[in-house]
């Protein structure tokens, strides 16, 4: 009965974009001594029992324990090798990477989500403090920190700290730059949590995005996308079918309006982004100097690839909008819902103090993360 609730809990969440998207997002329920979690790169809309990865309890306490080298690099290999280990036997499907952070919300149920509303806060310039005013000393603050083990361990600290003061466990936990954990022991109250959230930072946010549609230049938003597409087959010329399409609305067209005005969606917010998205999204002044225009498109998305190995999913034009890439219709849906999610945060967090990116050390991590690599290749269906 548990596993059937966990699952229309997860198509629940899954299915609103106000709480996950793409491949974004995990959920679990603990059974004695199993943990049932979602298997990395699957999608929470579309979860069933086979979504789902069964986990040794013990052999989970056993990896939280155990001392790992200091390398960065070796000590993430060898825990994603226990976690691998700690399957139950028969699993061969990956288990989410934060596994080990279900294994210590010391709740029946657990949902992790990335809503653009709370990452309002998560992604902002007040931060804690910002959380601090909205949940009072309900909520647990996890600043940014590289995800894998170090994140597991950070949120066990946080909430043993939480538990010392409160001689109780915290049902909710703010991860800075990345999103929500809730837990709870029953589907209903797990419901309610989530509806108390999202209502306590309603109440402060002052604006909600305008994404109503505006008119636009066809003609100059179609030359762009074929030289988009040119330049993109010109410098990756192993893979030809590239298109671009040009989005735009109200809010895009506000923060277009100027590289200044562009400044908050410029670097990505959370590990999704940069997933998705790309760990920052190129802005262009052009004009209508056709061979300039050429120059900049090539230069920009050259500097790009040599940065992360891909064309850039997203690219920003001054006075017109952004346009979406890539080689694929799934591929190009999770890129402008990934960045329309950061318009989202971006204007949630002008409530608190103003957005603010993941740091340059923390995004390079994942860009270089083996785990990230996985996560996005098996979403995309490579």
């Amino acid at each position: 009965m548990s596993l059937e609730q966990l699952v229309d809990l997860s198509r629940f969440y899954g299915a609103n974009p106000q709480w996950v998207l793409a491949g974004g997002g995990n959920t679990s329920v603990k059974q004695n001594d199993t943990l049932y979690v979602k298997a990395s790169g699957t999608t929470l809309a579309d979860a069933s029992e086979e979504t789902f990865v069964r986990m040794d309890r013990t052999r989970l306490a056993g990896v939280l324990h155990k001392e790992y080298p200091r390398d960065a690099d070796e000590r993430e290999r060898q825990a994603l090798q226990d976690l691998m280990d700690a399957r139950r036997p028969g699993e061969e499907r990956r288990p989410s990477v934060e596994t080990l952070m279900h294994e210590l919300m010391p709740f029946r149920f657990v949902v992790h989500t990335h809503p653009p509303l709370v990452n309002g806060i998560t992604c902002s310039r007040e931060g804690q403090s910002a959380a601090q005013r909205v949940f009072g000393d309900t909520v647990v603050w996890v600043p940014n920190i590289n995800p894998g083990l170090i994140l597991a361990r950070a949120v066990g600290d946080a909430i043993e700290a939480f538990r010392r003061q409160h001689n109780d466990a915290p049902r909710i936990i703010l991860l800075q730059n990345h999103g929500l954990v809730a837990g709870a022991d029953t589907a209903e109250e797990v419901r309610s949590l989530h509806k108390t959230i999202f209502g306590q930072v309603k109440g402060h946010v002052a604006r909600m995005p305008d994404f109503d549609s505006i008119p636009y230049d066809g003609q100059r938003s179609e030359l762009l996308a074929y030289q988009l597409v040119k330049r993109a087959q010109e410098l990756d010329s192993g893979t030809p079918e590239y298109r671009s399409v040009l989005l735009t609305n109200r809010e895009i067209a506000r923060f277009v309006r100027s590289e200044n005005a562009f400044a908050p969606l410029a670097r990505a917010f959370s590990p999704d982004h940069i997933v998705y998205a790309g760990h920052r999204t190129p802005f262009l002044k052009l004009t209508d100097d056709i061979i300039a225009a050429k120059q900049a498109i090539g230069a920009a998305l050259g500097a790009f690839l040599a940065e992360s190995g891909r064309i850039p999913p997203v690219v920003a034009v001054q006075e017109l909008g952004v346009f979406i890439n890539g080689r694929t219709q799934r591929k190009m849906d999770a890129a402008a819902a990934l960045f329309l999610d950061a318009v989202q945060v971006a204007v949630h967090a002008e409530s608190f103090g103003g957005a603010v990116p993941l740091p340059p050390e923390q995004t390079e991590f994942i860009m270089g993360w083996e785990v990230e690599r996985f996560r996005s290749q098996v979403s995309a269906g490579e």
